[in-house]
């Protein structure tokens, strides 16, 4: 029986332990404003927060050659919050009059650099998807809605000449 109390002595104080532990990890990340489902993983906040390691991998990850460049560039495809408010319904982009950042796994700019850096790297859906944190699905939506929103950017930009210029 003393066997027995011993036990269950230890197991409460580690319990206790553990618990405490829990408690104060939760309370200096959120100290420290650490989003816990965002730790660890490669989205544009983490990594621009990383400064000149940033300057150094953005040319190799996305092929912009600087953070200043990656940044304007989203400017250009975020005009008057086309980026923010974009959603995609079968196979065609939507742009709606309100933006809807609340309920997105990633925010504008993390889907834009995911698109970058996938077609930059060629690495498959899977693994953008661990890197990122999100789904293999997530991934897959989001790459195909910032190349069909890319696509139309540069239409409106630079758009195809008509025949007379072709002649």
């Amino acid at each position: 029986m003393e066997d027995l109390n011993a036990e269950r002595t230890a197991h409460d104080i580690a319990t206790c332990s553990n618990s405490t532990l829990k408690t104060e990890l939760q309370e200096l990340s959120a100290t420290l404003g650490l989003a816990q489902h965002n730790f660890g993983c490669l989205r544009w906040e983490n990594f621009a927060r990383c400064g000149d390691r940033a300057e150094r991998h953005i040319n190799d990850l996305t092929g912009v050659r600087s953070v200043e460049l990656f940044l304007g560039l989203y400017d250009l495809f975020n005009i008057k919050g086309a980026a923010e408010s974009l959603q995609q319904r079968n196979m065609t982009l939507e742009y709606t009059n309100n933006p809807r950042l609340k309920g997105r796994k990633l925010r504008p700019i993390d889907g834009m650099f995911l698109c970058m850096i996938r077609l930059r790297t060629g690495m498959t859906s899977e693994h953008v998807a661990w890197l990122f944190g999100v789904g293999v699905a997530t991934v897959s939506r989001v790459f195909e809605m910032w190349l069909m929103h890319m696509h139309v950017c540069f239409q409106v930009r630079f758009p195809p000449p008509d025949a007379k210029m072709r002649q």
